[in-house]
């Protein structure tokens, strides 16, 4: 290897762009979610740098746009919370769509594994949790709840289907 490609192997840029949700894909939102979280520190220079005295009128201008549009801290930490949960789905559906054989038999150890990872949370109403906690947490525990019933409602009984799916899908 020569100087140049050494030079050249060190210094690269690499852009990251913004990825947009699309109804019809199932992991948009996700990967638009992780990029953003990704994205979040250049964001937050940006914003700094854009307001500050000795710059022009349009980049304070663009500035102002950007924080009336950017996420408000707690919205900011929703979305770092929820995305270990929303994680262990995109982890599943990534595995499921990408075999090029039968994929029942690993369909059901995932939503026992997604399932068993969804712990549901006591009622919020609880005597023993701090009131003023509750607002912070809300969010996720609502979000974990809600997904805790949703896979108990579909997947309720999965210990024979996915008996019966290894045994028969080698």
């Amino acid at each position: 290897m020569n100087i140049e490609e050494e030079s050249t192997n060190k210094s690269q840029l690499i852009l990251y762009h913004i990825l947009t949700d699309c109804e019809t894909q199932w992991l948009s939102t996700f990967y638009a979610w992780d990029r953003l979280l990704t994205l979040k520190p250049f964001i937050d220079i940006l914003s700094t740098t854009m307001n500050v005295r000795n710059v022009n009128y349009k980049t304070k201008k663009d500035g102002k746009c950007l924080e009336k549009i950017n996420l408000a801290s707690k919205e900011w930490s929703i979305i770092e919370d929820i995305m270990p949960i929303l994680g262990q789905f995109a982890e599943a559906i990534e595995k499921l769509e990408g075999s090029k054989y039968s994929t029942v038999s690993y369909m059901y150890p995932a939503i026992q594994k997604i399932k068993s990872n969804l712990s549901p949370f006591s009622n919020p109403t609880d005597d023993n949790e701090n009131p003023d906690e509750l607002d912070d947490a809300f969010d996720k525990r609502q979000i974990e709840d809600d997904l805790h019933r949703a896979l108990n409602y579909y997947y309720d009984d999965l210990k024979l289907d996915g008996l019966v799916a290894s045994l028969l899908d080698p």
